[in-house]
């Protein structure tokens, strides 16, 4: 996507220029946005009718991001179960991704029967971009400021 070169690698998606200290706290909570955005998805499945939510892509690369950071691997399988859809409609989602740029599958080496999901650089950066600026506004709500 966008001419950019795409690999199966993890990366850390954090700039080099920033402190040890302040790479580290923003990784922590970008995570911490990550399980919360993810318990309070499932929790508004139970809440309320399924039918309303409809982001199984976005379940999945919440997931994918959690694990990534976590260092967990993830298997096609693991994903569709992330999507929260039927095996179908996760495959679909899945393709979309990849062809967009932000997840590869690769064969996994020890059992070739499984394949590996991973967030791309790109797909890694977006998401951090997205969460930044989910923190910046609840920093600014905490604050009083105005941030529309």
């Amino acid at each position: 996507m966008d001419g950019e070169e795409i690999t199966g690698e993890s990366i850390a998606c954090a700039a080099d220029d920033v402190s040890a200290t302040h790479v580290d706290a923003q990784m922590s909570a970008r995570l911490n946005l990550a399980r919360g955005l993810l318990h309070m998805r499932h929790l508004r499945l139970e809440l309320f009718n399924r039918d309303y939510f409809g982001e199984a892509a976005f379940d999945m690369l919440l997931d994918l991001y959690v694990c990534h950071r976590e260092g967990r691997t993830v298997f096609q399988n693991d994903a569709y179960i992330a999507s929260l859809v039927p095996p179908a409609t996760a495959h679909r989602w899945l393709q979309t991704l990849q062809r967009d740029g932000l997840v590869v599958l690769s064969g996994d080496r020890r059992d070739r029967r499984r394949t590996i999901v991973n967030l791309t650089p790109l797909g890694c950066t977006r998401i951090e971009m997205l969460f930044d600026a989910w923190l910046a506004i609840r920093d600014s709500v905490a604050g009083g400021a105005p941030w529309a």
